[in-house]
């Protein structure tokens, strides 16, 4: 008998693979029985002030060759990894005006194949919902499209995010940044999360120099690793290695004691990546959950 070491976090029914990573039965998020929850260890650096406002979501996006590839299996679905990610991104930021506190609201934008580079940080209060940006994002794109460096990327996110971690960010021309503390509750307790978060959307399959994840063990929450605030999206079949790379490289969620990863194959989750991309103007949520929760 196959044993199952996956099971739905909404109605528990077992798998023995993830296939395309959704329930069968009620379409919740399949997940490893064995996810690792919070561990009692942290590397994080110390938030230095506890009195911001600011928030910062930093969207690492994969400009690689193979997001060109189609989104689905399905061949009557034309839509290629590199449009889900367009649209959902233009989505968001026509929306992004209208979050609360958005002076106080950051977007970073790192573009990544083989090179990385910052493309730019955005204030929610002056963005221009008016524009395209999904050709924005297709006119970068155009200038990548190499292999695959996820931890060069993720190098370059956790510089910002310490910086945001240290209330400086001035190297990024941004003055009297301080993160903001969100109040979640965890059980029967509340905790206080700064509100500074990672999104990375790829493939997965990284393939350009040593493989490291430069977030493992860090947290936003003192004596707990891994609640660091990295969400992740792959595009692609389960059964190739990219899937397992963006499970293990997503922190963990305080409030779903899951992973914070979401495998996009059927067009039912495209509203999730939308989601995501929303949560990220707000830096917050941590998992797919919190942005089905944040659909409902």
């Amino acid at each position: 008998m196959v044993k199952a070491d996956w099971r739905c976090q909404d109605c528990g029914k077992s798998y023995p693979n993830p296939r395309n990573g959704f329930c069968n039965n009620c379409g919740g998020l399949i997940i490893k029985k064995e996810a690792p929850l919070i561990d009692e260890e942290s590397t994080s650096p110390p938030v230095a002030r506890m009195d911001g406002e600011c928030g910062l979501g930093i969207l690492v996006l994969d400009f690689s060759e193979s997001m060109v590839e189609p989104a689905f299996a399905d061949p009557e679905l034309p839509q290629r990894k590199i449009d889900l990610v367009a649209n959902a991104f233009h989505s968001a930021m026509q929306n992004i005006t209208n979050i609360t506190f958005a002076e106080k609201a950051y977007v970073a934008v790192i573009g990544f194949d083989n090179y990385v580079e910052l493309l730019d940080i955005f204030n929610a209060a002056q963005v221009d919902p008016e524009k395209d940006w999904k050709q924005w994002i297709y006119d970068h794109f155009e200038r990548f499209k190499g292999t695959t460096n996820i931890s060069g990327a993720l190098d370059k996110a956790k510089d910002l995010y310490d910086a945001a971690l240290a209330c400086d960010l001035s190297e990024y021309g941004i003055d009297d940044f301080a993160p903001l503390l969100h109040d979640i509750t965890v059980g029967d307790n509340v905790i206080s999360v700064p509100n500074v978060r990672v999104f990375l959307y790829s493939d997965g399959d990284h393939n350009h120099g040593d493989f490291y994840n430069p977030f493992d063990g860090v947290s936003l929450i003192g004596g707990k690793s891994n609640v660091n605030g990295l969400i992740t999206a792959y595009f692609g079949p389960a059964e190739l290695p990219g899937y397992k790379t963006l499970l293990d490289l997503a922190g963990t969620c305080p409030r779903h004691e899951v992973r914070g990863t979401i495998h996009i194959t059927v067009p039912q989750a495209y509203p999730l990546v939308r989601q995501l991309f929303r949560m990220a103007s707000a830096a917050s949520g941590f998992c797919a959950q919190c942005a089905k929760e944040a659909i409902s």
